[in-house]
Order: structure tokens, then sequence, then C-alpha cells
């Protein structure tokens, strides 16, 4: 997709995304009370980064991982906050600052021809996300690694192949940050074979060694995908890898039903399920009936409101109904946007937007802890992307933001409850 120079007027949508951003970050940036956010902020990451300033700019993977991420970020922020001074202050807004930057960058990506309302409201589910909005008023990696995963993705669906170097060197950086995110190599993986001619097909290929080498140098540092110190508590062993994939399905079956029924009303979805949306129902409840996936803190299955819901209902054989539910209607959804992009010929970006999907779901099935911030935020992105891909200019018209206004208030009010009531000793 070519950029062009936009005129000021096009901003005023982002900005104000931003200024909603801002409003619902601020008064948990300048909290001094206690959160869950703030215990991984106090006890990880904020030593780690006045560590680092002692030997900044060298690197100490064994001693500089002080949780179970990579210290990228860390060491980022470890690295301005010679200039900026290390108040938390100080770097909660900088953090503040890296996770505008996912506004800002999925704004830019938009389609051209597209109409205001609806990129604004396709990203306004993320912006209003209380997950988000907690990790951008904290000291943690979240959004840090979310914002490349955001370059990563739009260089794979907007750039031109030509460009496969930065989506090569973003997925790098992600991985730098939260080593997690070394999923983005499949779908750069499969673009790079979907290309025509060989010369495109390697050069594509060529873009996944920075990330390769920067997995292979954690790996040489700690002995495997994590710290040693977090390997017993963080790695997932076999009955847990499905409820992870099982729980993120959850998670794209209640956020991706409107941004579907945003691109086109739901009477007209009957003729894009069939054997896909079919096949992708299947994978669902096969995953949620694979392993034990009942609310329970000692098997990680917590941190989200949809394990607060679970925890209300009954449960199968350790399954969740919840999941059971939810997990089948999200390979449903998932199946039927694949689709949806196949018939409205773009095949290429259709192989590309699942791999992607593939690959993240692959990777959380090594972490036993299944929180939910570690899938909304970039289930969000995904799916702001598909319809990105979904709507071009002939087909603006045709759409309806209802569904994505809905969808933004219930985030909103969760937000509400979660990020300020509960911090604020208001609930």
């Amino acid at each position: 997709m070519s950029r062009r120079f936009r005129r000021p007027a096009d901003w005023q949508p982002v900005l104000l995304l931003l200024g909603i951003m801002a409003l619902l970050a601020w008064p948990l940036i300048v909290w001094r009370g206690s959160t869950n956010y703030t215990w991984d902020e106090q006890n990880y990451y904020v030593p780690a980064i006045q560590r680092i300033r002692t030997h900044w700019p060298q690197v100490d993977l064994s001693g500089d991982s002080l949780s179970a991420t990579a210290p990228g970020f860390a060491h980022f922020l470890a690295g301005v906050s010679l200039l900026t001074g290390d108040s938390l202050l100080a770097l909660r807004s900088i953090t503040f600052a890296v996770s505008a930057g996912v506004l800002v960058t999925c704004w830019w990506y938009r389609p051209k021809g597209a109409s205001m309302s609806l990129v604004f409201w396709s990203l306004a589910p993320l912006a209003c996300s209380n997950f988000f909005i907690k990790s951008s008023a904290h000291v943690v990696t979240d959004n840090p690694a979310l914002l490349c995963v955001v370059f990563a993705l739009a260089g794979l669906f907007f750039a031109p192949p030509s460009w496969g170097a930065i989506g090569g060197l973003a997925s790098a950086a992600a991985t730098w940050v939260r080593q997690s995110s070394f999923w983005l190599a499949g779908p750069l993986v499969v673009r790079a074979l979907a290309a025509r001619g060989w010369s495109a097909k390697f050069a594509g290929l060529l873009a996944i060694i920075p990330s390769v080498l920067v997995l292979a140098v954690l790996w040489h540092a700690w002995g495997g995908l994590v710290p040693p110190s977090w390997r017993e508590a963080n790695m997932a062993k076999g009955t847990d890898a499905p409820a992870a994939i099982a729980y993120l399905l959850a998670v794209f079956g209640i956020l991706g039903l409107p941004f579907a029924i945003a691109a086109r009303p739901m009477a007209h979805w009957k003729s894009e399920l069939g054997w896909p949306g079919l096949a992708g129902g299947i994978i669902g409840l096969s995953m949620a009936l694979a392993g034990p996936n009942a609310p329970d803190y000692t098997a990680g299955h917590w941190g989200g409101y949809l394990w607060l819901v679970a925890a209300h209902l009954p449960a199968w054989h350790e399954r969740s109904l919840l999941l059971l539910v939810l997990a089948p209607l999200g390979g449903a959804v998932i199946g039927a946007m694949v689709h949806h992009l196949r018939r409205s010929h773009q095949s290429g970006a259709a192989l590309t937007w699942l791999s992607a999907i593939a690959a993240f779901a692959a990777a959380s099935a090594f972490n036993r802890e299944v929180f939910q911030r570690y899938f909304e935020p970039p289930a969000l992105v995904l799916l702001a992307f598909w319809l990105f891909l979904s709507v071009g200019s002939a087909s603006a018209n045709r759409t309806d933001v209802r569904p994505l206004i809905a969808l933004t208030t219930v985030q909103l009010m969760i937000t509400l409850v979660t990020a300020h009531g509960r911090t604020f000793g208001l609930l």
C-alpha cells in the first residue's frame, strides 16, 4: 500500500484516540498504589533498569533479565533514562509514549479511501482495552513488544515485498523485547514462500535471520526460552498447551464478531461460513476438549475477565463450559474471515493473516500462564488489520460501525471497572 502525505484533518481522529487513551491512562501513571501491574513493575522491570544503568550500553543477559522476558525494553529505558532520569513518572511516561505509537502506526496503515469513522472505530476497541491501557501506564513489556509486532505485521500486509527487511527487523526487535514474539517468523516465512520468483522467496526468507539470531543469543545465554529461574513457573507442559490455544480462540470469538459484522451484515456471512468456518469450529472445539482449562490459579488459568466469567459457570471434566462455547466460535469466526479475504481475491493476504494467528497460537502454547493480557491487544491489532485488508474505497459504503461502537463501549466499561474502579478502591 503506497503512502502519501496526509492532510492535518486526516489526523484528527487518531488525535482523538490518543486523547482518550491519555485520559484513561494518566490517572494510573501518577498513581502510587499497588496493583498486579505495579508488582511486575517494581519487582522485575524497574530493578532491571536500575541494574542496566550501571553498565549501559553493555548487555549482561545472565544478570539483566530479572523477569521471564528478554531485557530489550529495560535496556532501552535504561539508556533513555540517562537523559530523562529514572524516576517512576519518567519511566511510565516513556512507556506511555511507546504505547501511543501502536495506535499511530495502525492509523498510518489505514486503507486508502475508507471512511475516517470506520478506521477510528476499528482502533477504538484497542485504545479502550483495559489491558492496553494498564500496560501503557506501567513499566512493563506488553505494549513495547506490541509496537514492534504492529510494525512487522504492517510490513507483511501493506508494504511491497521489497520492504520485507522491515518486517524482519521489526520481528527481531519484538523478540528482543519479548522472546515469545518470535512467532512473527511464521508469517514472514509463509509470505516469503508465497512470493513469485526464487529471488523474492530467498529475499523473504533472509528477513527472518535477525529474529533467529536474537532468539539464538537468548537461548545460548539462558539454555532455553526463558531464564533458568523462570523455567518451572513459565514453561508449559504437554497438557497445558491446549488451554492457551482455546483461550486465544475464545478471545477471537468475542472480539472478532463485531469486526466481521462491521465488514458485512450478519445475513451475508451465511455464504462465508461453509467448510472454512466449520473447520475452524472443529479445531476450536478440539482445543477446548484436548486438555484441562477450567479456572485454576495454580495452573496459570487466571488473569482476565473470561476467567472470571468461567469461574461462575460449570466445568465438565475440568473443561470450562465457557471455553467449550467460545473456542469453537472463535475458530469459526477466523475461518470465515479467511474465506472472506480469499473471496475478495486476496488469497495471499488471507494465508499470511491465518499463518500469523496460527504462529501466535503456537507460541502461546509454550507459556503455562494463560493471561488475557497476552492475547487481547495483539488480537485486536490482527482484527483491525483484517478489516483494513477487507475494506477499500470501493466497499467502504457497505460497512457498519455500530458493532464496533458497541464493542468499544463494552471495552470502556470494563476498563473503568478493572483499571480504575479496583485501582482507586471505588469497587
